[in-house]
């Protein structure tokens, strides 16, 4: 079978990124998927993440891992340079440690050589007379695409004790292997996720931001999704645990308007976890994603002022959020529509964990935001069996407006799975928190 598709993707000379047989991962809350203007995250496709240093780009490949494994998935990380994120990876996992597993390259080919091994191994094991067939969501993070250089680079530095001028042969290597592999995620529950450095500069002559990404053209070609990061400001550090502010805007997508962007706090905290010994904490960390959605629908934080200007009124009309001072538990939330009155106010997490709850009221707000409704993927159903079950659709659709009103009847068909939001500490929650610094 998917052999067979794969053919037939082939026959018809379509880029893999824009495969009509679309099947999606939950996302965990309405920021998240108003960024990527889908209500899941696709699967068999290619997501670049970019940015500078410092912007937590590795801890949220680690996420994305997350949602596979809310699934019922796995995920290997490849580490490509030599500064590994080790605890920041664990603790946006909660420290489970069966969400994947981390192999060291220390060239570009030793990346290439263990990402088709990966991809092979899943791929072999999954298709066992007595496997489970292509029902486990399987995410692959190369972190960083660029961070080591090739062996023959390598071998040279090693031989001369110095560089030398030569041509850009990771970039070859790199562009040649982006050209072929992403055939391979064609027909499985398949993620490839790489992780890279952006350089901003001002052309001078024009006074255009010039955004430099090393890898080569080719990637840059066969990626769904380019998200880029940024962090704003310092961090934050409150009693209870410390705060980041991310901004995030999706600068290439395929199934998509593209350009859309959140802010989202990443929260970190130490957290006892064995009861058998007190003195042990561990670093947790999280995304709050729940927050974010809030804060959008309130105030429209992260939009441009224009795309802000034109959404927030009909926002506001389908589902009203109102501020309130809570004192020395922060700013308070509350909202008619979801049956909170302002005498029950409650944090903007706990609100959005809420809104998660209200299909009625998500449904009112995708039209607005754009989110295009796509069907899940169900664990333990054949991936190739979900997607050619709705690959009729895509088929006859002759306008977005069409597809997202066939694609809402195909949802209630499909089981989706929740994302649990967990436990993170918020302003209050010993009653005095107080901002220390940046």
């Amino acid at each position: 079978m998917v052999k067979d598709v794969q053919n037939k993707r082939k026959k018809e000379g379509a880029l893999i990124g824009c495969s009509d047989l679309l099947c999606v991962l939950p996302m965990p809350a309405l920021s998240c998927r108003y960024l990527y203007q889908n209500e899941g995250y696709p699967l068999s496709c290619v997501c670049q993440i970019v940015g500078p240093e410092g912007c937590y780009k590795s801890t949220y490949a680690a996420e994305k891992v997350r949602w596979h494994r809310m699934c019922g998935g796995m995920g290997t990380i490849i580490e490509a340079e030599s500064k590994p994120a080790v605890d920041m990876r664990m603790a946006v996992v909660n420290w489970d440690e069966n969400t994947f597993h981390v192999e060291q390259a220390a060239t570009v080919e030793d990346w290439q050589s263990l990402t088709t091994r990966f991809y092979n191994g899943v791929k072999h094991e999954m298709s066992l007379k007595d496997g489970p067939g292509a029902t486990i969501p399987y995410g692959l993070v190369v972190d960083s695409l660029t961070g080591k250089k090739s062996r023959k680079t390598r071998a040279d530095i090693e031989k001369l004790g110095h560089a030398k001028t030569r041509f850009a042969t990771e970039a070859k290597l790199i562009s040649d292997y982006m050209g072929v592999m992403p055939d391979w995620l064609v027909g499985w529950p398949f993620s490839f996720i790489g992780v890279n450095h952006l350089k901003a500069n001002i052309d001078k002559m024009t006074g255009m931001v010039d955004r430099t990404i090393p890898g080569g053209w080719e990637l840059k070609f066969q990626q769904a999704f380019e998200v880029e990061m940024g962090r704003i400001g310092g961090i934050l550090e409150f009693k209870n645990f410390k705060q980041a502010k991310i901004a995030m805007m999706l600068y290439k997508n395929t199934y998509g308007p593209e350009r859309q962007r959140i802010h989202v706090n990443l929260k970190t905290w130490q957290q006892q976890d064995d009861p058998n010994d007190p003195e042990l904490k561990r670093l947790h960390a999280r995304f709050e994603w729940w927050e974010s959605s809030i804060l959008l629908l309130a105030k429209g934080e992260g939009m441009t002022q224009k795309r802000s200007g034109l959404l927030l009124p009909q926002l506001k009309e389908a589902c009203d959020i109102h501020e309130k001072s809570g004192g020395t538990r922060g700013k308070l939330w509350w909202s008619k529509r979801l049956d909170v009155p302002s005498s029950e106010a409650m944090s903007a997490h706990d609100l959005g964990v809420l809104l998660e709850r209200r299909p009625d009221v998500l449904a009112d707000l995708y039209p607005i935001l754009g989110i295009a409704r796509r069907p899940f993927f169900r664990p333990g159903v054949d991936f190739l069996a979900q997607v050619e079950e709705f690959a009729h659709v895509a088929a006859q659709a002759d306008a977005a407006d069409d597809m997202v009103q066939r694609a809402t009847q195909l949802r209630k068909r499909a089981s989706g799975l929740g994302a649990t939001p967990g436990v993170v500490p918020q302003l209050g929650s010993d009653g005095d928190d107080e901002e220390d610094g940046t």
